[in-house]
């Protein structure tokens, strides 16, 4: 029986790999994090012999290393990708065991696009989940472009209602806010442009409880791969949530550059801790619950969009991890080297693999008169 080895397997995202990998395929599991306390609450939810524990920093190669070499596959789900994804992964490489990740970051895409060749000399699989909810908005902006003439632009909204818990999230939401401190970019006028942070506001309508709302341009790596698959103008992905960003955020990542200073990351971290906390709390007390939507609209020779309903996004966050891995020990020889998420499948192809598995991402494409400024 394979082992799949799952790094932050009590996180946002962790949590639910592990839950999908134990329920939807046949591998065991060994989930790995920092904190025994949670890890054991882990192997409460699930006793059975297919789960293993143990603690391991992701931080410390050794202790990442002797968790390789027991294990047929690696999920990453630690994050921020910017700060540690990148010495996991190397590792990874150096004990040739193949890799996944739920990266949407677009440093881990340069260095791993820099690291390609010693990828493909150690013969084996390193799959960046690049994109949201991961991957998939880059696999539904690619469709939803196929169906319009002289595509313009691509715009990807994303909203959810409350957050999972009061502790979880942390990693996803530091490192989104972190590419705003690394110099990343935006796709717009058909280049690359830096964009500071908070500059590019868009409203946006959803169904109720959101309403009409202010949705924030967020660099990440649908900027680079969606242009490289689509000939186009603009690709932005614009998140919006229900929270309130810490106070002075601008000036803490122009100034105290928490990506280079340990001691400014930590204080955004615990601003960070605070504001989960506080969202979550709200989104309790206003009777939101963990789900929402994301929307893609693309403009061309006409306007079309599509509007996904997630029930809960934790659950869309563990999709193309499981996928990936199932086909990987499906037909090792075709996951060979670095890949993202349309190096693999189409989104039709994707959905096909869902499917299998009784998950399905419904994506009715409609045109639209909403056009996008």
């Amino acid at each position: 029986m394979k082992t799949i080895l799952v790094t932050g397997a009590y996180g946002h995202a962790g949590s639910e790999i592990v839950n999908g990998l134990l329920n939807k395929t046949p591998f065991s599991v060994l989930a790995t994090g920092r904190r025994i306390n949670k890890l054991q609450e882990l192997k409460e939810k699930h006793p059975t012999d297919r789960l293993q524990i143990q603690v391991v920093d992701v931080e410390s190669e050794e202790e990442i290393l002797m968790a390789c070499q027991t294990a047929d596959l690696m999920i990453n789900a630690s994050g921020p990708y910017s700060m540690i994804g990148f010495k996991v992964v190397k590792t990874a490489i150096d004990a040739k065991l193949p890799y996944i990740d739920l990266a949407n970051e677009q440093l881990q895409l340069k260095r791993l696009r820099d690291i390609k060749s010693e990828i493909e000399a150690a013969d084996t699989m390193v799959f960046t989940c690049t994109g949201q909810s991961p991957g998939v908005s880059t696999l539904v902006m690619k469709h939803m472009a196929d169906l319009v003439e002289n595509v313009d632009s691509i715009h990807m909204f994303g909203v959810i209602g409350r957050l999972p818990t009061a502790d979880k999230t942390l990693g996803s939401m530091m490192g989104g806010i972190l590419e705003a401190a690394l110099d990343s970019v935006v796709y717009v006028g058909g280049k690359h442009e830096i964009e500071p942070f908070g500059s590019n506001i868009i409203k946006h309508t959803f169904p109720a409880p959101f309403g009409t709302m202010n949705m924030l341009s967020i660099p990440i790596t649908d900027a680079f791969l969606v242009p490289e698959v689509v000939k186009c103008n603009t690709v932005l992905t614009m998140f919006g949530l229900d929270m309130d960003l810490p106070p002075r955020l601008g000036t803490i990542l122009k100034f105290l550059k928490p990506h280079k200073r340990k001691w400014a990351y930590k204080l955004l971290e615990s601003l960070m801790r605070k504001t989960i906390k506080d969202s979550y709390k709200t989104g309790l007390k206003e009777g939101f619950n963990p789900g929402g939507y994301f929307k893609v609209v693309v403009q061309g020779d006409k306007t079309i969009e599509a509007q996904i309903k997630v029930a809960d996004n934790s659950i869309m966050t563990s999709y193309l991890p499981i996928v990936i891995a199932l086909n990987y020990f499906e037909n090792p020889n075709k996951f060979k080297g670095l890949l993202t998420p349309t190096d693999a499948y189409t989104f039709e192809s994707f959905n096909a693999e869902l499917a299998k598995l009784d998950w399905e991402i419904p994506l009715k494409v409609v045109e639209s008169v909403q056009v996008v400024s």
